[in-house]
């Protein structure tokens, strides 16, 4: 229902964005690796598990 009305108020751009979003966060569990900069800015992502 949600992705209905994400599409046709914001006329189909929810697509750009839901599709992918969909696609990686399928329900499977992950874990990840960050490594981050001086000011606390993301540096650097590694994939540690994937299942």
């Amino acid at each position: 229902m949600f992705h209905g009305a994400a599409d046709v108020l914001t006329l189909g751009l929810w697509e750009v964005v839901g599709t992918p979003t969909e696609a990686t966060f399928d329900g499977n569990k992950m874990a990840f690796e960050v490594t981050y900069d001086e000011s606390d800015k993301a540096e650097k992502v590694v994939t540690l598990q994937k299942q």
